[in-house]
C-alpha cells in the first residue's frame, strides 16, 4: 500500500511451534518499508499462546488504517478461547498492542448458545476507518475504531429476532401451525428449531444452546422433521446430529421429541428406539391429541412404531429382513392409514428401494416395478397416487428421477430426470401443481440446484428458483393455510419465501418453458465434450451430428424423454478435426449449434 508517497508491504505468516513449548512461536504479522527485500516482525506482544489446551494462537487476518501504516487492527484465530482470544489494535506500528474487544455475539446467538470468539476477517472501512467490520460466526461492526460492538446479522423485534441476511443457515424443514397462519416453526439442521409467531418477520430461538441434551439424547443440534397434531398443535419432532455429522459419524445419533406448548419446551420420548436418524411421520387420522399414533424409520435399524404419541414404541419389520437397516424415508396415506410406503437407503448397493404396507406396518412387501436404487423422498397423494424419487448412489449420485404411481405403486412413470430430488409435494387444494426440490450434490454430475413447479401433474415443469442466489435445496413447501406461499429451505443460505409462485397458474393447465440446447463445453475439444439440453414437457428426443455440408455423422440420442435437464457425452475420437454441427429435435422444437474438434 501506498501513504504519503511511501510504500508499505504487510503479510501474516500461519503459526508454527512445538506444542507444550510456547516460546516456540514462529509466525505473526510482518512489514516491509523495502518492496520485500527485508521483514520486520511487528507482532509485538500479542497473545501467543493459549496454554489451556496448548494451542498457538494464529492471525490470518488484520488490517491496515488507510492513511497511518502505524495504525493495525488484528483478531485471534485458533486457540481454545479460555486465555485471550479478541481484537487487537496497535497505534506505534506494532511496538505495543492493546485489547480492544472480546467477541460476545450478540442477538439471538448469544453466548449462552454458543460462543466462538474466532475471527475469520476484520477490515476498516476506507473511507471511515473508524468503522471496523468483524467476521466470526456472526458479522459485527463497530464504529468507534473498535472499542463498542454491535451484532449486524439481526436486530431484534419483539421477543424475536430478524435476521438481516449474514447467518450462514441450513435449513432442514418447515412445519406449519394448524389454524394460526403466522406461526410456523423452522428446524435447521444445525442450529436447531426456532418458531415464528408474525408470519416469518421474526424468530424465536428455541433451543436453549447448541448441541442440546434433552432427555437421553445428545449430540442432536439438527432438527429433521416437525409433525404438528391437527387438533392442538403439539409436535412431534425428530432429532439428529446434522448432515455434516451424519456423514462423518453414520447417522448414528438421533431421537424423537415432544413439546405441548409450541416448542418452548421439549420432552424426549425415544424410551425404546434405537439411537440413530429418524424420519418421522404422524397419523393424523388416529386417536386423539395424546394418543397418536407415530412411526418412524430409523437408518441402520428399521421402522418402529407408536401408538400411544410416543410413549412406548414397537419394532415393524416383518417382511424387510437384512433391508430394516437401510430404513430412510417413511410416508403414510392420508386417508386410508392403513397403507405406508418405505423408502430405503443402501447407500450405492442398487437394491429394491421401495416397500409398501397395506396392515399399518405389520408387514412389508417389496415395490418390484419401482426402479432400485437410493430412495431421496416420498409423497402419497389421495386415492393411490404416489409419488417418489431415486437416485442411483446417496453419497455420489449420477443418475435418478421423480416417478409417479397412479395405482397405489403397481406401475410407476418417470415425471422429472434428476438425480438428487430431495422433496416433493402437491398444493394443499390443486392436486396437479407439484413442487420439487433437486439438489445439485456438491457438483457431482450436470444437474442443478433448483426448485420446479407443475400444473399439470408432472407432464411438464417451470423452474422458479432463478431470483434465489443460494441454490443447495433441502425442501420445498407450501404453507398449508396459504397455500399459494411458498418456503424453500437451503443448505447455508437459510429459508427463503415467495407468494408469487403459483399466482395466476389455472389449475391443470401446462406451464411452458423453453426447450434449451446449451453450447457443448469444453468448446474447442479434444476428443471429448459435453452437450446439455433441457426438455420441459415429454416429448420425443433426437439428437444428432453433423458435419458442415449437412451430412450426418452420428445420432447421440433417439428416444421419449420426460420432463428435465440432459447431458450427453460425445467421444469424437474418430472424427478429423474441425467444425460441427449439433442439432437437437424434441416435437416441433428445433435447434443447430457449433462445436470445434482440435487435433
Amino acid at each position: 500500500m501506498q501513504i504519503w508517497g511511501d510504500y508499505y508491504l504487510f503479510t501474516s505468516l500461519k503459526t508454527l511451534g512445538i506444542p507444550g513449548d510456547s516460546t516456540t512461536f514462529q509466525g505473526g504479522i510482518f512489514r516491509s518499508t523495502d518492496y520485500g527485500q527485508s521483514w520486520t516482525d511487528i507482532s509485538g506482544d500479542l497473545p501467543r499462546y493459549d496454554a489451556e489446551d496448548s494451542l498457538f494462537y494464529d492471525y490470518w487476518k488484520f488490517d491496515v488504517h488507510p492513511t497511518d501504516p502505524d495504525m493495525i487492527v488484528t483478531a485471534t484465530t485458533r486457540g481454545s478461547g479460555f486465555d485471550e482470544p479478541g481484537v487487537y489494535a496497535t497505534w506505534d506500528g506494532g511496538l505495543a498492542w492493546d485489547f480492544l474487544y472480546m467477541p460476545a455475539i450478540g442477538g439471538w446467538m448469544d453466548s449462552t448458545w454458543f460462543w466462538d470468539p474466532y475471527a475469520f476477517d476484520i477490515q476498516m472501512a476506507p473511507s471511515n476507518p473508524n468503522r471496523v467490520v468483524l467476521a466470526l460466526v456472526d458479522v459485527e461492526i463497530s464504529n468507534d475504531g473498535g472499542l463498542n460492538w454491535n451484532p449486524a446479522f439481526t436486530q431484534p423485534v419483539g421477543n424475536g429476532w430478524k435476521g438481516n441476511g449474514l447467518e450462514l443457515m441450513n435449513t432442514e424443514t418447515v412445519a406449519f401451525h394448524p389454524t394460526n397462519p403466522d406461526i410456523f416453526w423452522v428446524g435447521y439442521d444445525d442450529m436447531g428449531l426456532f418458531r415464528t409467531e408474525d408470519g416469518g418477520n421474526s424468530f424465536i430461538r428455541l433451543d436453549p444452546h447448541m448441541d442440546p441434551t434433552i432427555g437421553a439424547l445428545s449430540g442432536i443440534d439438527a432438527v429433521k422433521d416437525i409433525q404438528v397434531d391437527p387438533v392442538n398443535g403439539d409436535l412431534y419432532i425428530s432429532r439428529y446430529q446434522g448432515s455434516q455429522g451424519g456423514l462423518l459419524e453414520d447417522f448414528s445419533a438421533g431421537g424423537v421429541v415432544f413439546s405441548s406448548d409450541l416448542g418452548d419446551t421439549q420432552m424426549d420420548i425415544s424410551g425404546g428406539l434405537p439411537a440413530g436418524r429418524c424420519d418421522l411421520v404422524l397419523d393424523p387420522q388416529s386417536g386423539a391429541p395424546g394418543s397418536r399414533t407415530l412411526y418412524t424409520a430409523i437408518f441402520h435399524h428399521g421402522v418402529y412404531k407408536s401408538t400411544n404419541s410416543g410413549a412406548s414404541w414397537a419394532a415393524i419389520n416383518s417382511g424387510l429382513g437384512n433391508n430394516a437397516q437401510y430404513a430412510w424415508e417413511i410416508a403414510v396415506h392420508p386417508t386410508n392409514t392403513q397403507v405406508l410406503y418405505l423408502g430405503l437407503n443402501s447407500r450405492g448397493r442398487g437394491i429394491p428401494g421401495l416397500y409398501k404396507s397395506t396392515d399399518g406396518g405389520q408387514s412389508w412387501q417389496s415395490v418390484s416395478s419401482f426402479p432400485a436404487g437410493d430412495v431421496l423422498s416420498l409423497f402419497v397423494d389421495s386415492g393411490d397416487r404416489v409419488y417418489a424419487s431415486v437416485t442411483d448412489n446417496f453419497d455420489w449420485n449420477t443418475d435418478g428421477g421423480l416417478y409417479v404411481s397412479n395405482d397405489g405403486g403397481g406401475t410407476w412413470q418417470e415425471i422429472l430426470n434428476h438425480s438428487r430430488i430431495v422433496d416433493i409435494t402437491r398444493h394443499p387444494s390443486s392436486p396437479q401443481v407439484l413442487l420439487a426440490a433437486g439438489q445439485p450434490w456438491y457438483k457431482v454430475g450436470n444437474d442443478l440446484g433448483e426448485l420446479y413447479l407443475s400444473s399439470d401433474g408432472g407432464q411438464s415443469w417451470q423452474v422458479i428458483s432463478d431470483g434465489i442466489r443460494h441454490t443447495f435445496f433441502n425442501f420445498a413447501r407450501f404453507h398449508s393455510l396459504h397455500p399459494d406461499s411458498l418456503y424453500a429451505g437451503t443448505a447455508g443460505g437459510g429459508l427463503w419465501f415467495t407468494a408469487d409462485a403459483v399466482v395466476g397458474i389455472p389449475d391443470g393447465q401446462p406451464i411452458v418453458r423453453d426447450f434449451v440446447l446449451r453450447q457443448n463445453y469444453p468448446n474447442p475439444f479434444n476428443p471429448t465434450t459435453t452437450i446439455v439440453y433441457h426438455i420441459p414437457r415429454r416429448s420425443h428426443v433426437r439428437l444428432s451430428i453433423y458435419d458442415l455440408l449437412g451430412r450426418e455423422i452420428m445420432t447421440l440420442v433417439n428416444r421419449e424423454q420426460v420432463a428435465g435437464e440432459y447431458s450427453v457425452n460425445l467421444n469424437a475420437e474418430s472424427l478429423p478435426g474441425g467444425i460441427y454441427l449439433y442439432r437437437l429435435e424434441a416435437g416441433t422444437f428445433r435447434q443447430t449449434r457449433k462445436m470445434v474438434l482440435l487435433k
